[in-house]
């Protein structure tokens, strides 16, 4: 499987990340949030397939690079206690981890370049929107 630690072997120039709190895979058919995050420091390109999003306007995009979470997120939250706090966690922990990335493909959604640091802020930014709705009880 691609999530495995065999693949992650195989190319070791790659990172990859799951996202914690949610289902990888959701027992709700409709409700594609998670996916496997791949990180290409060498390129400092990030490829992610519905987790996070980019705003389908290519203009604002070009002047001010923004992401925001997939739609379905509350609905991919376990039933775990803290459920949201560990995926907020998780992802400013990416963020941090992710810094240096400045080109951002979002399946569906197209290619988006960060300036130094602009991912960093960007993820950050999202889930300090999302935070207080994922965490409601």
């Amino acid at each position: 499987m691609v999530e495995s630690d065999a693949v992650a072997a195989r190319y070791p120039e790659l990172q990859f990340s799951i996202p914690q709190g949610i289902h990888y895979i959701s027992p709700d058919e409709t409700v594609h949030a998670s996916s496997l995050l791949v990180y290409h420091p060498a390129s400092q390109s990030i490829y992610v397939d519905d987790t996070f999003e980019i705003p389908p306007s290519k203009l604002l995009n070009a002047v001010q690079p923004n992401l925001g979470l997939h739609p379905t997120t509350k609905k991919a939250l376990t039933d775990e206690p803290n459920a949201a706090k560990h995926y907020c966690d998780w992802a400013v922990e990416l963020a941090h981890e992710w810094r240096d990335g400045r080109h951002f493909c979002g399946a569906h959604s197209g290619l988006v370049v960060f300036e130094e640091g602009q991912f960093e802020s960007a993820l950050i930014s999202a889930i300090d929107l999302a935070r207080p709705e994922l965490e409601k009880a």
